[in-house]
């Protein structure tokens, strides 16, 4: 059933480089195509937002003559996303949902994570209204407020909030205005643009077809000319037939007390003509929309416009004269190559499946005691699910579109005013000139899924099941004495080279403890005083990731239960009469054990054996053979210095859609003191890269954490308390049931 279930839900990938419609939307209607400059035909590679960072930092602090010190905190440019609210009078930076609401967890004011008590004392727990707020536009500028907050709080620094925010804002935008980021970029534009595949092709089909193309930036000439002929090539400007620069969007469209001015490229001069007309390939400056439709006789004609801001490029065309909107949303690429996993897809799924089952439990446990327990427990495998999904996009704010369950402000506001959105410009040569774009009909709360009953009943079945078949074995189960993970224990020192060997049955019960120093102090030190920052590398498909040890000052378990059968999708299964292996080595892989360098790998001691009991209670010791990866799971690490950091942002629009997964991973400073800066954050289908935090100290303190609640065997114990026939009965008329029920649980 488990098999079935996951091939039925884990069929047919998102692409990529597909167009996605919010209202539907028939390009043979279109006659005319308009578009933005930057971020929507010129995508930037994430080097630009360090550019602008520095830039606008020593901005600050030659003209505003903020401390010299700021030179040396460095920026992070996986710290936000976009679509963010910066609170102004407060300092503080938070994700909203399509409610208003600030999604938990969320809510920053520096590099400080408030605590949701903390948010509930200012904001009262209330929809989020405040006309300070600022919905974050420009991550560069992000990533300065925050720091700059940061190194203040952090020094006992007074500062005003509001003085700060128009401080960094003023500094951002002289970057542009001084030309020093146009210079840069053009001086460079392999560095800082990507070329998109496809986008010359793309308007070649737009002449062939007898389509109109217009661009509409507020970016000078000089500087446009510059990315666009690396883009399209010298004659770019044939593939346009107007072209409107230092159009001052929003206002542009908003006011007609700005006229165009013929602009001379050869001469770099405006003239002082009246404009009576807008002729073909000409370059003009300023203007307003009225006239622009006017002068062009373009007004009554079909009109789609491509920007990648909802505001300033598709809000007002939209509304005031009808033109259809194209968002372009170059984060979506990552996005949707990040969903499409395996991993992700598949907690995904354990998240819906139960989602249904607490949903379908919680009339009948409101009296019931150990029925509660239950419910709490899923509840808090739930809240965990839900928090391990957003995770996977950003540690700190998680995916562009979404709070959790609901929709983010970015999302809901890109649906309302977008007709369609996609990763680039080019994906559009996927379709036919004519093509139809259809939208989704949204499933409301009160509707049933009449196309897909069956899937959704299979899921509530499945995992049914499931959970069934894995509190059977917990009634004979036993708590195996815990294992401290960690060079200086006495379970690897007194063990062979082999590593020591547990003899399990189905149904026992260990923790794996990370390393715990409750006086830690500050981690700020040299790398290897405290914390040593990993890369985990699985070159070895089907090998099995245990955990993350990413809180030293408290105890951490990780916990592991023997059964031939889970309800959690990415949970470890066992099969009688087979050994498996926990390791850590210095390289990733199991040759990595003989190495004698590599933090904790410095011997070869690191790992640990499992022998599970067969079904005639005999127990097999026989080593599998070195190709069943399957029965390997590693806690892997190698040190920083043996890979590279190098940005590869410049494959998002050129990865073909059958190619493997491409996540993303940046190194997290040394002088970081937010742990979950390193939780995982990537996956691939055949790769496996993850951040582990591995703590080392001396042996003295390695001893004192190893000899930390030693434990007896627990024979007989009733590892689940709560796993009594009553909730197997219930389960079980759940199964019946569940085909009965009219309305699916999802």
């Amino acid at each position: 059933m488990k098999a079935t279930v996951d091939q039925r839900l884990l069929q047919s990938p998102v692409n990529p480089k597909s167009v996605f419609a919010n209202n539907e939307l028939d390009l043979s209607e279109i006659d005319v195509y308009g578009f933005d400059y930057d971020y929507t035909l010129a995508i930037y590679r994430k080097s630009l937002n360090r550019l602008i960072y520095f830039l606008a930092l020593n901005r600050l602090i030659s003209a505003y003559k903020y401390p010299e010190e700021l030179k040396y905190v460095d920026y992070d440019p996986e710290f936000a996303v976009r679509g963010l609210h910066y609170d102004v009078s407060e300092g503080i930076l938070f994700k909203l949902d399509a409610f208003n609401r600030i999604q938990k967890g969320t809510a920053y004011r520096g590099k400080r994570k408030l605590s949701d008590k903390e948010v509930a004392s200012i904001y009262g727990g209330l929809p989020f209204q405040r006309p300070s707020s600022i919905l974050t536009r420009r991550l560069p500028e992000v990533g300065l407020l925050a720091n700059v907050i940061h190194y203040f709080e952090s020094n006992g620094f007074a500062y005003d909030s509001a003085s700060l925010f128009h401080d960094v804002q003023k500094a951002t935008k002289l970057v542009h205005s001084s030309g020093d980021m146009y210079r840069a970029v053009m001086e460079n534009a392999a560095g800082y643009i990507k070329r998109s595949i496809g986008l010359r092709q793309f308007f070649e089909r737009l002449v062939a077809n007898g389509k109109l193309a217009f661009l509409i930036s507020n970016s000078p000439f000089f500087f446009i000319d510059a990315g666009m002929r690396y883009l399209l090539g010298d004659d770019w400007r044939s593939c346009f037939h107007y072209i409107i620069v230092n159009a001052m969007k929003p206002h542009f469209y908003t006011t007609r007390a700005h006229k165009f001015r013929l602009y001379q490229p050869t001469t770099n001069v405006l003239s002082w003509e009246k404009v009576t007309q807008i002729m073909r390939h000409s370059v003009y400056s300023g203007g307003n929309l009225r006239d622009f439709l006017e002068l062009t006789g373009i007004k009554n004609k079909g009109i789609l416009y491509f920007g990648d801001h909802v505001y300033s490029d598709l809000a007002e065309p939209s509304a005031r004269v009808g033109w259809r909107a194209g968002a372009i949303v170059p984060e979506l690429t990552k996005e949707i190559r990040l969903q499409n996993s395996d991993f992700f897809r598949r907690k995904l799924a354990w998240l819906s499946a139960l989602t249904s089952l607490v949903e379908r439990f919680e009339q009948d446990a409101s009296c019931d005691a150990e029925s509660r327990t239950v419910l709490a427990q899923w509840d808090q495998e739930r809240e965990e699910l839900r928090e391990e999904l957003k995770m996977v996009f950003n540690p700190r704010f998680g995916s562009l579109f979404r709070t959790y369950h609901n929709p983010s402000y970015f999302s809901i506001r890109l649906m309302r005013l977008a007709d369609v959105y996609t990763s680039s410009v080019a994906n559009l040569l996927n379709y036919s000139i004519g093509q139809k774009f259809y939208a989704r009909r949204w499933l409301l709360p009160h509707e049933s899924d009449l196309l897909y009953p069956s899937l959704s009943q299979a899921i509530l079945v499945w995992a049914a099941w499931s959970l069934l078949f894995s509190l059977l074995p917990t009634f004979s189960c036993r708590q195996l004495p815990d294992v401290y993970w960690n060079a200086s224990s006495a379970s690897f020192l007194l063990a062979s080279r082999r590593g020591p060997t547990l003899d399990v049955q189905m149904g026992d019960r260990l923790n794996i403890v990370c390393p715990y120093y409750p006086s830690a102090g500050d981690p700020t030190g040299r790398l290897d005083a405290y914390l040593e920052i990993y890369r985990c590398t699985l070159e070895e498909q089907g090998s099995r990731i245990v955990g993350v040890c990413g809180t030293p000052e408290t105890v951490t378990l990780l916990t592991l239960v023997v059964r031939e059968f889970t309800a959690n999708p990415s949970g470890l299964e066992f099969k009688r009469g087979q050994r498996y292996y926990f390791i850590t080595t210095s390289n990733g892989s199991r040759e990595g054990l003989s190495n004698a360098d590599g933090g904790l790998c410095r011997s070869s001691g690191m790992k640990m054996a499992i022998d599970v009991q067969s079904s005639d209670g005999q127990l097999t010791t026989k080593r599998p053979r070195p190709n069943k990866s399957k029965d390997y799971f590693f806690i892997t690490y190698r040190t920083p210095e043996l890979f590279d950091d190098e940005d590869d942002d410049d494959q998002t629009t050129q990865v073909d859609y059958e190619d493997s997964l491409n996540g993303e991973a940046t190194t997290a400073a040394t002088n970081s003191h937010d742990v979950s800066e390193w939780l995982p954050t990537t996956a691939k289908s055949d790769i496996t890269e993850l951040w582990y935090v591995v703590h080392t100290r001396s042996p003295e303190e390695q001893q004192t954490s190893s000899s930390i609640g030693d434990q007896q065997w627990n024979n007989g114990c009733s590892c689940y308390p709560h796993a009594n026939w009553a909730t197997i009965v219930s389960l079980t008329l759940v199964i019946f049931f569940a085909g009965s029920n009219e309305r699916g649980p999802l």
